[in-house]
């Protein structure tokens, strides 16, 4: 077997992780706060998917790239609409998908305290 330069190993990595990054990239960036913030408020929440996938050049090699957007679950339109992208465009064969999500947007709540510390 022979084994690829960890330069060129990197340069691969890199070039697939910005063609990544460029079709992530939010259209409009002026409103993306705004945008959010209305997601949020309709239970839109902050979700990570990490995609393993097989190294075009070297398919015993796997590499992990992580993306965060915010989505809609149980359906995950933007991570599926993302992983279809890579499948179209990207010749890195994806070996897995691992996905965590945060909670939704909700008032603060406050409790009063149960124990009292002393010092």
């Amino acid at each position: 077997m022979i084994e690829a330069p960890a330069a060129f190993l990197f340069r691969e990595t890199e070039s697939i992780n910005a063609r990544l990054c460029l079709a992530c990239l939010p259209e409009d960036d002026e409103h993306m706060q705004q945008e959010e913030f209305a997601l949020r408020l309709q239970g839109w929440r902050l979700a990570t998917a990490e995609v393993i996938y097989y190294m075009p050049d070297h398919p015993s090699l796997l590499q992990s790239f992580t993306w965060q957007t915010l989505d809609l679950a149980p359906a995950y339109p933007r991570i599926h609409k993302f992983l279809e992208f890579w499948r179209k465009e990207i010749e890195a064969v994806i070996h897995s998908v691992r996905l965590a999500s945060g909670e939704t947007l909700a008032p603060a709540q406050v409790r009063a305290a149960t124990h009292y510390l002393h010092h």
